[in-house]
C-alpha cells in the first residue's frame, strides 16, 4: 500500500511538471487583450509594455502600434508616440486604424510644438473621415495657435570673449579655404569600425549578390541600431545592390533622430545628396506608405538645419525634378508648393 502511494505521488508530480512545461505562451492577440485591460484600468505604462511584447510576436500589426502610441500620449511621451504612429502607418493599416494613427500623430506633433505638421495630420484625418469630430475640434483649436518660438535664453550658448593680436589659426584656415564644389565632394575614408557597422546595417559591401535589408531595423527603437553621422555621410559609397535597402531605411528614421545627429554640426552634404536620391527613388516606386508625408517631414527638418542651402546646391537637379514631378502627380497643390519651397532656390 505504501509503495502504491509513492507511485501515485510520483505520477502526480510528473503530471504537474508536464503541465508546467507544456503551458502555452500567450499569443499576440491575447497580449493585446491584456494590454487593453491594463489601459482600461489607466495603467498606461503597464499597457505599453504588454503591447511591446505583443509587437515582438507580431511586428506587422498596425493596431498594436496605434494602441501603444495612445499609451505614450497618455504618458505625455510625445517622441515615442510619434515614432509608433509612423511605424503603424508604414504597415498598410485599414482605414479606421489609419485615421487613428494620423490623428494621434497630429496630437504628438501639436505637443512637440510642430503646429504646421499637426494641422496637416488633422486635415488628413478629416479628409479620410469627414465625421471625425475629434480631429475637427483639434483643427478649430489649433489653427489660430502660432508656432511656439524657441526659448532663446535656454537655447543660447555662452561664448567667451578675449582680446587677441591676430586671428586664431583655425579662423585663418577658414578664411583662406577655397569654396567647395560638387565635383570636390569626396566621401571620408572608412575605418574598419565604420565598415563593420555599415555591413551590419546593409550587408557585406563586397557582396555581389542581392542583399535584403534586415526587416527588424525599420521598427527598431534602439539608438544603438541606428547609423552614426559618419555612416550616414558614407551611404553614397554603397554598391547598387545595397542602395535600395538604404533608401527605405533612412526614411524610417525620425526627424528627432536627425536633429540629434546634425543639430550641432549642420546637415552633411554627402548625406543630403544621398537622401534626395533616395527620395526620388522612393517617390517613383512608392516604396513606403505615405511617402509624400514622410519625405516632406524629413526634408522640412533638414531645411531648418545649418548648411542646408549649401548642401542642397550639391544635390542632383534630376533627382529633385523627379521628386517634384512625382509630388505633382498626386494632385495636392498645397503639398506641391511646400515641396517646391524647400527644394527650389
Amino acid at each position: 500500500m505504501e509503495i502504491a502511494s509513492q507511485i501515485y505521488s510520483s505520477n502526480k508530480y510528473f503530471a504537474k511538471e508536464k503541465t508546467i512545461i507544456t503551458k502555452k505562451m500567450p499569443t499576440a492577440d491575447e497580449l493585446k487583450a491584456q494590454g487593453n485591460k491594463a489601459f482600461a484600468n489607466k495603467e498606461f505604462k503597464k499597457a505599453a509594455k504588454i503591447y511591446r511584447d505583443a509587437i515582438k510576436l507580431d511586428s506587422t500589426n498596425p493596431v498594436l502600434y496605434s494602441n501603444r502610441a495612445l499609451c505614450f500620449i497618455k504618458e505625455q511621451d510625445w517622441d515615442r508616440a510619434l515614432r509608433d504612429c509612423k511605424g503603424g502607418l508604414s504597415l498598410s493599416p485599414n482605414v479606421s486604424t489609419k485615421v487613428k494613427l494620423i490623428y494621434r500623430q497630429g496630437i504628438a506633433h501639436k505637443n512637440l510644438n510642430d503646429i504646421s505638421h499637426a494641422i496637416e495630420c488633422f486635415k488628413q484625418a478629416v479628409k479620410i473621415d469627414p465625421q471625425n469630430i475629434a480631429a475637427i475640434d483639434e483643427l478649430k483649436a489649433i489653427q489660430n495657435t502660432p508656432n511656439k518660438k524657441p526659448n532663446l535664453q535656454s537655447d543660447s550658448i555662452a561664448i567667451p570673449i578675449r582680446d587677441v593680436d591676430s586671428l586664431p589659426e583655425e579662423f585663418s584656415t577658414l578664411l583662406n579655404a577655397k569654396t567647395e564644389s560638387p565635383s570636390e565632394l569626396v566621401a571620408p575614408n572608412p575605418t574598419k569600425r565604420l565598415d563593420d557597422e555599415i555591413n551590419e546595417l546593409f550587408g557585406n559591401k563586397s557582396s555581389t549578390s542581392t542583399s535584403k535589408p534586415n526587416p527588424n531595423l525599420a521598427n527598431s527603437t534602439s539608438f544603438s541600431d541606428r547609423p552614426t553621422m559618419q555612416i550616414l555621410s558614407m551611404l553614397s559609397t554603397l554598391p547598387e545592390n545595397q542602395k535600395i535597402g538604404a533608401y527605405k531605411y533612412i526614411t524610417t528614421l525620425t526627424p528627432e533622430y536627425y536633429n540629434d545627429v546634425f543639430g550641432s554640426t549642420g546637415i552633411d552634404s554627402e548625406f543630403l545628396v544621398f537622401f534626395i536620391e533616395a527620395a526620388a527613388y522612393i517617390s517613383s516606386h512608392k516604396a513606403i506608405n505615405d511617402w509624400e508625408i514622410t519625405v516632406y517631414d524629413l526634408i522640412s527638418t533638414f531645411s531648418k538645419l545649418r548648411k542646408y542651402q549649401l548642401s542642397l546646391s550639391f544635390c542632383s537637379k534630376d533627382h529633385i525634378n523627379e521628386l517634384i514631378n512625382n509630388v505633382s502627380g498626386l494632385g495636392d497643390r498645397r503639398l506641391l508648393e511646400n515641396y517646391k519651397s524647400l527644394l527650389i532656390n
